[in-house]
């Protein structure tokens, strides 16, 4: 159950891949989310985010969904978002007496003090720890994709708590890379355009050092400030929303994945960009950074360092280290996928000899 527009988010793509990964290795799993058309029995009717204009919160067909629930009779509902889906996850799990298992992947309750006044935002944020904290105590498993996000969990009171990876989309993976260019040209930017990304770095840079091409990709509340800037300068291309198949594309056709986000649970993107054999560059908030496993395969911006730095430096490496670099970011990627998929399989048996709910 998740309430975020499949491939829309780092979340909506995150369990849209692990399903197509599941199929075939459970007897049955089904993802109920929100999709863009009206054809989806599934849900609703919508409102706009109040902090994202660009983005809806939709409403689930409630009759529809515990029908198919129970064709379906689940071991386990596991659930990725705090909102309306999720939520009526959360009672379905009670009223039918289901294993619960509760994806913590984005702090709600820090976003919205980023884009509301301080009364609004804290409200907002309190209103969010207290949601969280009914899937903690309601949960059998809690998973989480970075250790500040597993500690955040145990200290607002997740008793079991399990630091899980990411999966990527076949397609990323099977799909032939490209060879690495001479010397870094283009440099991308894929995700949303919201100020936790720390869009307004990436526009800055861009004027920083005009001899590189940047490409961003993406929707957000700052989607109109990316398409001025695109038409003020000659090395900025704004290429909007993108498919999972264009977005392949434009990251086959670029050097160098940037990701100087403030805060980011994981940073998916980074991932698919390391198994599309690219240099990736994130910075230390982002969930990725903290995977010593991963650490090998991606650059951090140092502290102290702009990321006009960090972009020269990367630069400035010889064609043979940036090679083995991306060399080893695929493998790294294709690993951590294949255990990921293994680790989802063994939490979902080991929520199943868990007690039942009373």
């Amino acid at each position: 159950m998740s309430d975020d527009v499949r491939n829309r988010s780092g979340v909506g793509s995150y369990y849209q891949d692990l399903v197509e990964h599941l199929r075939g290795r459970l007897a049955h799993v089904e993802l109920f989310c929100p999709s863009m058309s009206d054809g989806n029995p599934y849900q609703t009717f919508h409102l706009p985010l109040p902090s994202d204009p660009t983005r809806k919160l939709f409403f689930p067909n409630c009759q529809k969904i515990y029908e198919k629930l129970r064709q379906i009779n689940p071991h386990v509902i596991a659930v990725a978002t705090p909102g309306p889906f999720g939520l009526y996850g959360l009672i379905l799990s009670k009223w039918g007496r289901v294993r619960l298992c509760y994806g913590y992947h984005v702090q709600y309750n820090k976003l919205v003090e980023l884009y509301w006044n301080r009364l609004v935002g804290r409200v907002s944020s309190t209103f969010m720890s207290w949601i969280d904290k009914r899937f903690f105590q309601a949960s059998a498993m809690v998973v989480a994709n970075s250790a500040y996000m597993v500690e955040s969990a145990r200290k607002a009171g997740a008793q079991k708590v399990c630091l899980v990876g990411t999966p990527i989309a076949k397609h990323f993976m099977k799909t032939p890379t490209t060879s690495s260019s001479p010397k870094v040209e283009t440099v991308i930017y894929a995700g949303r355009l919201t100020t936790e990304k720390n869009i307004e770095a990436t526009l800055k840079v861009m004027e920083h050092l005009p001899h590189l091409k940047f490409i961003i990709a993406g929707d957000g509340p700052l989607k109109n400030v990316v398409k001025e800037y695109s038409t003020n300068y000659h090395n900025l291309e704004y290429l909007g929303w993108l498919s999972r198949e264009n977005l392949i594309s434009a990251i086959d056709r670029s050097d160098l994945l940037i990701l100087p986000s403030r805060r980011d649970s994981f940073g998916t993107i980074a991932l698919e960009a390391m198994a599309r054999k690219k240099l990736v560059l994130v910075s230390n908030q982002c969930g990725i950074a903290s995977w010593p496993s991963l650490t090998k395969g991606i650059f951090l911006i140092e502290n102290g360092e702009s990321l006009t730095e960090a972009i020269l430096r990367v630069t400035r490496l010889s064609i043979q280290k940036r090679e083995s670099s991306a060399d080893m970011a695929r493998k790294i990627a294709q690993t951590l996928n294949a255990q990921t998929i293994n680790q989802w399989l063994n939490i979902f048996y080991e929520i199943v000899h868990h007690p039942l709910p009373e």
